[in-house]
């Protein structure tokens, strides 16, 4: 039998299979595809950025990872850098802080900038309705102001803060 040629979804028959995830009968759903994930890396042989991921609220299973410039680490006394708090994009159904897409987004921003970037893990709908993406962000710039955090007292400059993100 030949190949069969996979016909491409269409968004306004099967949104869902067009965002790659199937509906299942008590309306969860599931993401049929794994976006490769690339892991925090403390590695002080890493030319670029130490990364390292810390909980925001463990019962929501909320957390950020944090980026430093490699440099920094090496400069006494450490110099402060501008803070960047950045929302993973994904339409808040898809994708994560760890998603690969993403790690190569944040490496030429902490290292040309250079700047200190926290990336938020949020909680994804349709499992977790909006508003709660939103209330998981608020909640983790209040995390951030708060945080005894070695590395964002050491490095961050608080008074330099941006918000970004992408969608």
């Amino acid at each position: 039998m030949p190949d069969q040629v996979q016909q491409p979804v269409d968004p306004n028959e099967n949104p869902y299979g067009y965002l790659g995830m199937a509906k299942n009968p008590d309306g969860s759903i599931t993401r049929l595809a794994q976006l490769p994930g690339t892991p925090a890396s403390s590695d002080p042989s890493n030319p670029f950025h130490l990364s390292k991921d810390l909980d925001i609220n463990q019962s929501k299973g909320t957390w950020a990872r944090i980026f430093v410039p490699r440099e920094a680490f090496d400069s006494s006394p450490a110099k402060k850098l501008p803070l960047i708090i950045y929302v993973h994009g994904g339409g808040f159904i898809l994708c994560s802080v760890n998603s690969s897409s993403f790690d190569a987004l944040y490496t030429p921003i902490v290292t040309e900038i250079p700047a200190v970037v926290v990336s938020v893990e949020y909680r994804l709908a349709p499992e977790h309705r909006l508003p709660a993406a939103y209330e998981d962000c608020f909640e983790a710039l209040h995390w951030i102001k708060k945080s005894k955090d070695e590395w964002l007292e050491k490095y961050a400059d608080f008074s330099k803060a941006f918000l970004m993100g992408t969608s």
